[in-house]
């Protein structure tokens, strides 16, 4: 649905901005709310793919009640961190080319150490190759 003249920036956590490693479930912060004591637990499992890192992300509320109940409010989320060999196949695939990519919000290039992964693209008419210009070779 891009214009023939539109731009579409894909701005996402870069090679270097994404989780190292599996997180078990531990307290990320508790506190009084309303006078109720409320903690939050969280969980991240990586796991690795050609096509980017797919993360399940899971939370635990606790919120305790005056009388000592617990009301527990669980939420998950399935995060999926394309790599830039991915963004360009989709790129391809919705007939884009990539103008540029950049490694953080102040257009540092993109490389392996990049917390962000920035790709301005625009309609086109040639498919660019595997892997150009977006840090990877």
């Amino acid at each position: 649905l891009l214009q023939p003249n539109g731009v579409l920036i894909v701005d996402t956590l870069g090679p270097g901005g994404l989780p190292a490693h599996d997180l078990p479930l531990s307290i990320d912060w508790q506190r009084m709310l309303g006078g109720r004591k409320v903690v939050r637990r969280s969980r991240l499992v990586r796991a690795e793919a050609p096509e980017g890192l797919r993360v399940e992300y899971s939370t635990l509320t606790d919120v305790v009640e005056p009388d000592g109940t617990i009301a527990r409010l669980p939420a998950g989320f399935r995060l999926w961190y394309p790599s830039p060999t991915a963004l360009l196949g989709l790129a391809n695939e919705a007939e884009l080319e990539v103008e540029a990519a950049y490694g953080s919000h102040d257009l540092d290039p993109l490389d392996d150490r990049s917390e962000r992964c920035i790709v301005v693209l625009r309609p086109g008419t040639s498919n660019w190759a595997s892997g150009s210009d977006l840090g990877e070779s």
